[in-house]
C-alpha cells in the first residue's frame, strides 16, 4: 500500500503531500486522495522557493530542493511529424495511469490509441499546451524571458530562476528524447509519459525521456488552504511581462504612461 506522507506547509500555498514508494499509477492515485491535485511546475518551483527562505537560503536543508518529483504536466510525442514534442498542462498519462505504467514495465512508450493530436491540441486550446521546437538548456539568469520556464513556471519563473543561481546552477536542461528524433519517428502512434522536474542537485532538469512510471517514484499533490486558492487565482492572470510581449507580438505597442497605467492595472489584479 502507497504511504503518503505530508511533506511541509507552505504559506500561500498549503500543505505539501508525498509519496516515494510506489509506481505511478499507485502513488498517483494515494496522492490523489489527500490532495487537491498533482502538483503542478509552478506551484513546486513556488514551494521550492519559499521552503529554501524557511531554511535561511540553505535549499539543502529543503526536501522539497533535495527530492525531485512527478509533477501535474504531461509530455505527448508525435512520430513523423514536424513537431514531435509538446508540454500539456494535464497530462494524458493521469487519464489512464494504470495503462501508462503497464506499457513502462515492458520497456514500451505508452502510445495512444485512436487519438488525434490536432483534435486534443484544439480541445485544450492554446494555453494549455506548449510546442518545444527548442529542447536546449535555459540559462537561469533567462528564466523569465525564455518561452518554456515562462509556461512551465509561470509568475515564478524569474525567482526561481534566482534560486537555482543562487545554487550555483547556470543552467537547467530539457530532456524529451532532445537529440533522438528517430526513437520518436519509430513508434507506430503518438505517445504520452509524465513530467518530471528534478532535485537541485541534478539541476532541476526537465525530463520526460525514460519509461518509468512502473518504477518507484516520487509524487506530490497539493491540499490547498484558502491563501493557495487565491494565489492560484492570481498565477492564472497573465504577468505584464507576458501581456506586453503578446501585444508587441500582434503588432500593437504600449509604451508611455499608457504603459505604466497597465502594469499597474494587472499588478492590482494580482492582489
Amino acid at each position: 500500500m502507497a504511504n503518503v506522507q505530508t511533506e511541509t506547509q507552505i504559506n500561500g500555498l498549503g500543505t505539501i503531500m508525498y509519496c516515494n514508494d510506489s509506481a505511478f499509477d499507485t502513488a498517483s492515485k494515494a496522492v490523489l486522495k489527500k490532495s487537491d491535485e498533482l502538483i503542478s511546475f509552478r506551484d513546486l518551483a513556488y514551494a521550492r522557493i519559499q521552503d529554501a527562505k524557511a531554511h535561511d537560503g540553505n535549499w539543502k536543508e529543503s526536501s522539497l530542493c533535495t527530492n525531485g518529483s512527478y509533477v501535474k504536466e504531461g509530455s505527448l510525442f508525435v512520430p513523423n511529424a514536424s513537431n514531435k514534442r509538446i508540454w500539456l498542462r494535464e497530462s494524458i498519462v493521469l487519464k489512464n495511469p494504470s495503462d501508462a505504467v503497464s506499457a513502462h514495465k515492458k520497456g514500451d512508450e505508452y502510445l495512444l490509441k485512436r487519438f488525434k493530436v490536432e483534435s486534443h491540441l484544439e480541445k485544450v486550446g492554446s494555453d494549455n499546451y506548449l510546442v518545444l521546437t527548442d529542447t536546449s538548456a535555459v540559462p537561469t539568469n533567462r528564466f523569465g524571458e525564455d518561452a518554456r520556464t515562462v509556461w512551465a513556471f509561470s509568475d515564478q519563473a524569474p525567482a526561481y530562476g534566482q534560486l537555482l543561481q543562487d545554487a550555483k546552477i547556470s543552467k537547467m536542461n530539457i530532456y524529451m528524447h532532445t537529440g533522438d528524433d528517430k526513437h520518436i519517428d519509430s513508434q507506430s502512434k503518438p505517445f504520452a509519459n509524465q513530467l518530471w522536474l528534478y532535485r537541485l542537485d541534478v539541476d532541476s532538469d526537465i525530463s520526460s525521456s525514460s519509461r518509468d512510471l512502473g518504477n518507484v517514484n516520487g509524487v506530490r499533490g497539493v491540499r490547498r488552504d484558502a491563501e493557495g486558492v487565491v494565489a492560484q487565482k492570481s498565477a492564472d492572470l497573465y504577468s505584464p511581462q507576458e501581456f506586453l510581449k503578446a501585444t508587441e507580438s500582434l503588432g500593437i505597442t504600449i509604451s508611455g504612461d499608457l504603459e505604466k497605467k497597465l502594469r499597474t492595472t494587472l499588478k492590482d489584479l494580482r492582489k
